[in-house]
């Protein structure tokens, strides 16, 4: 198949509805337009109303080995009711995936599926869906009465891209961005843009972190004589957060995951941080430990992550009933 913006941005999704794995975990080429990204996030991120409106206009269900052409329509769907793409453009280029996936019989399905979704478009969205699982659903609105449906709309809505500042750089000339008052480092972007268009971002100047994220270093206070533990450590964020504060203190990170680990290697060392020291393990076994006493542990454990659906559209569709704690 052609290697254009739509057709990674299916594979992505195919990656996540049908292979049922993390958006996280998937591999974009080096080069990737903004513009596939959008596709994909937003398609995942309304997948619950995208699948029920697609759905309801098949006659019967696709065959399994049919299922890629299922999520080609959520794809086309998406364009149509939450993009800004022209239309006739969405459906033509949509439809004519059909031929990379040496599935021409589709095209006729596809384009009349989108077709209809276009003459219904005023309809569909005038009708609420909160587009999340029903699971979901019921257990937000049970705990949440009064506010869920605040919590729907912004866990539908693309989050803001915030960074964090390192004290030893000062780049905030060169952004277009707002100041968080309850996190000095924090800087929330106006608009979205690639890391590597950030001035000195490959030496350090900033790490990509919620605000919220950033109120956890902060509070656990670190001075440079202390011997520090982040127990759940990647990707790093929270670990050079602490080295920023403490640059002189001893920081053992922690993490039982050794592709995680990499991605906290690779952050130690655009910061170009000395003071920190890496292990695989787990806390509960202590394997790893040396018997000296920490003077303060960090430990953001991990969960169920609804906490984060906003950025992570995924976890709608991958987590289970079983693992919520809300």
């Amino acid at each position: 198949m052609e290697n254009n913006t739509r057709v990674l941005a299916l594979k992505a999704i195919i990656w996540v509805v049908l292979e049922k794995k993390s958006l996280s975990a998937f591999a974009y080429p080096q080069e990737v337009s903004a513009l596939t990204k959008s596709l994909v996030f937003g398609t995942i991120r309304f997948y619950h109303q995208l699948n029920d409106v697609v759905s309801g206009l098949l006659k019967h269900s696709l065959e399994k080995q049919d299922l890629d052409i299922h999520c080609l329509m959520l794809l086309g769907a998406y364009q149509i009711l939450h993009s800004n793409i022209a239309q006739h453009a969405s459906i033509y280029e949509t439809v004519n995936i059909a031929d990379g996936l040496d599935k021409p019989w589709a095209k006729k399905l596809v384009n009349a599926v989108l077709r209809q979704i276009q003459r219904d478009k005023d309809t569909i969205l005038t009708q609420t869906h909160y587009s999340h699982p029903t699971w979901l659903l019921k257990k937000i609105k049970q705990t949440y009465p009064d506010n869920f449906e605040q919590i729907f709309t912004q866990n539908n809505t693309q989050a803001p891209m915030t960074l964090r500042l390192h004290p030893q750089h000062n780049i905030d000339t060169y952004l277009d961005a707002t100041n968080l008052k309850v996190a000095p480092q924090a800087r929330v972007l106006n608009q979205a843009i690639d890391v590597y268009h950030i001035q000195d971002f490959d030496k350090g100047s900033c790490f990509v972190q919620d605000g919220s994220a950033q109120l956890a270093a902060p509070l656990l206070n670190p001075k440079n004589t202390d011997l520090i533990l982040d127990a759940c450590c990647a990707p790093g964020g929270k670990t050079t957060h602490l080295s920023e504060l403490a640059p002189l203190s001893k920081i053992v990170a922690l993490d039982s995951d050794a592709d995680r680990l990499k991605r906290v290697q690779e952050n130690i060392e655009r910061f170009n941080i000395k003071n920190i020291t890496l292990f695989q393990g787990k806390a509960q076994t202590q394997d790893w430990w040396g018997g000296q006493h920490f003077d303060k542990i960090l430990l953001d454990a991990p969960c169920s992550a609804t906490g984060v659906i906003r950025r992570h559209p995924d976890i709608k569709l991958l987590r289970k009933p079983k693992i919520l704690v809300l």
